[in-house]
């Protein structure tokens, strides 16, 4: 319900509160099927699970991964292509760029 009334102060704010929960989502979807795939592709064991895809696995992760990488970055672009101003423009790539950023001066900073 808190989330929810982000849209009445601002639009543009609601929605990139949106995108970057898309975002993270795909980016960990991404990574964990990623995970598969390298084990599949070194034929190491999967862990115990209650169906397979069987031969198909590979192929289909692979397709996913795939999938799921143009999504995100799909995720990145403009709502608009068309009159791009500060209320169109997807300020997502900023703020997951701007982390692992951050994230890296943080970590310098404490080695210094």
């Amino acid at each position: 319900m808190l989330l929810s009334l982000i849209n009445l102060g601002s639009e543009v704010a609601l929605n990139i509160v949106t995108s970057l929960g898309t975002g993270a989502l795909l980016s960990s979807y991404i990574v964990s099927v990623s995970c598969i795939v390298l084990k599949r592709l070194r034929g190491e064991p999967l862990l115990p699970r209650r169906w397979s895809l069987g031969k198909w696995g590979l192929p289909i992760n692979i397709v996913s991964v795939l999938f799921m990488t143009l999504c995100f970055s799909m995720n990145f672009f403009p709502q608009s292509p068309h009159a791009l101003t500060a209320e169109l423009f997807n300020w997502n790539i900023v703020i997951v760029s701007a982390a692992p950023l951050f994230n890296t001066i943080l970590r310098l900073a404490n080695k210094a």
